[in-house]
């Protein structure tokens, strides 16, 4: 028993195994720092390629999904390509040619008249923007963009408009013929109908349709550098013959208002009615008494007359006297069928025209406005003397031979108030009256 416990007890005893001092410490350490140096090997890789892909929106190569003429150009260092396709597109404006044939003639228009170019710079400049340009947020959100849907572009001829019309307009000069209508000169100062109006006949001709040629040469350029056109040639039939003028020399109105008064207010009708003497009035165009005559004022060589003031009492002002004229054109122009667009009566009946046919006219408040409401021109001849004031106007006769007269009727008539007597407290009038209470008749009463 005693020795087979012994032997147990032996067999349970281990034989003790000792590292050097503080081994198991070491190895410790050791795996510690080996997986510190993968960390940082890791950690270093993965912020190169951070730094890597960062820094690949902020290079200077063209982005991934572009094409230019169906070639693939991401990554390409954009000079480069610049130079390439420099190369590459230039030598077509070298060969491009225009070529033009009519009237038994030829003309050739080079790339280089028309500073004709390739637009590869305007190309170039876009795509290398492109993913390019803005904060790194911008250019990942464009790159990914373009990357995914691509984007293309194309080299296009680019050419002068403004030459290529200027070349074909100096052409179209050889071979028109300038057609025109039939013209009127009109002489008021002439005594008779025939010496008045000159006619000169219409011409036949032909004209070359530029905006058409212009269209047609830059589809062919687009597509392959030459184009061969016919010019385009179209016959000019004159709008307005002789023929038809002939019968638009029609005396429609001739009207006449007897003038008095000072000088100065004459010389104011005259000068105002010269304005209108040889006017041409064309179809549907409207004339302005104010515009045609201008400002009443010194400068404009009016000078000063009567007119009706505010109060119903005549003031003297500049171009006194010109409502006269608008009156006797608007006379003129009702008589020859012609459309009123504005006009306003006297505050007071005038005495040189039947009562409802006059004409006010203020500058700038009350204006005199008529328009050419037939289909061929009217002409207008106005003056005045020291007795009369004319205007005629001659055109077109009225349709199914009308002829318009003027008349008025005096429908009512209510009672002329007594005159008003006021106190001349500025003494206007200390010449006009000899003694206390005598009275000046300024003006004459007249019928509400």
């Amino acid at each position: 028993m005693r020795g087979r416990s012994a032997r147990r007890a032996a067999a349970s005893v281990s034989p003790e195994v000792r590292h050097p001092a503080g081994g198991g410490h070491m190895a410790r350490r050791y795996s510690w720092v080996k997986y510190s140096i993968a960390a940082v090997l890791l950690a270093g890789a993965g912020a190169i390629g951070f730094y890597l892909w960062y820094n690949s929106f902020f290079t200077d190569t063209i982005t991934t999904g572009i094409r230019i003429n169906g070639t693939d150009v991401s990554g390409k260092n954009p000079e480069e390509l610049r130079i390439a396709l420099h190369a590459e597109f230039d030598h077509n404006i070298g060969s491009m040619a225009i070529t033009i044939t009519g009237e038994g003639k030829k003309w050739i228009i080079t790339g280089k008249e028309l500073g004709a170019r390739e637009n590869v710079d305007e190309v170039v400049d876009e795509v290398k923007a492109l993913a390019r340009q803005g904060s790194f947020t911008t250019r990942r959100e464009e790159a990914t963009k373009v990357s995914s849907e691509g984007r293309a572009f194309n080299i296009a001829l680019v050419i002068n408009h403004d030459k290529l019309k200027t070349k074909i307009e100096d052409i179209a000069k050889e071979i028109s013929l300038q057609g025109s209508d039939a013209k009127v000169v009109f002489d008021p100062e002439k005594d008779t109908v025939e010496e008045m109006f000159t006619v000169t006949p219409e011409t036949q001709g032909k004209t070359v349709d530029v905006a058409a040629m212009i269209v047609r040469i830059g589809v062919d350029l687009q597509k392959g550098y030459t184009s061969q056109q016919e010019m385009i040639v179209a016959k000019f039939t004159p709008k307005v013959t002789a023929k038809q003028l002939k019968g638009s020399f029609f005396e429609l109105a001739a009207i006449k208002t007897p003038v008095s008064g000072i000088q100065d207010r004459k010389d104011n009708i005259k000068l105002s009615l010269s304005r209108f003497n040889g006017y041409i009035l064309y179809p549907g165009e409207q004339i302005s008494f104010n515009a045609t005559t201008g400002e009443r004022s010194e400068a404009n060589g009016y000078k000063m007359a009567n007119v009706i003031g505010a109060d119903k009492v005549y003031v003297p002002d500049w171009g006194g006297g010109v409502c006269q004229a608008s009156t006797t054109l608007y006379n003129a122009a009702v008589k020859a069928g012609c459309q009123i667009d504005e006009r306003t009566h006297h505050s007071i009946p005038s005495t040189y025209v039947d009562l409802g046919f006059d004409a006010m006219v203020n500058w700038p408040s009350r204006d005199f406005k008529f328009t050419n409401s037939s289909d061929r021109p009217i002409y207008i001849k106005a003056w005045a003397s020291n007795r009369n004031a004319y205007v005629t106007i001659y055109g077109k006769p009225l349709p199914d031979g009308q002829k318009i007269e003027l008349d008025s009727e005096l429908l009512s008539k209510g009672e002329t108030p007594l005159p008003e007597t006021r106190p001349d407290t500025k003494g206007q009038y200390i010449d006009k009256v000899t003694y206390e209470d005598q009275t000046y008749k300024v003006m004459e009463s007249h019928p509400e």
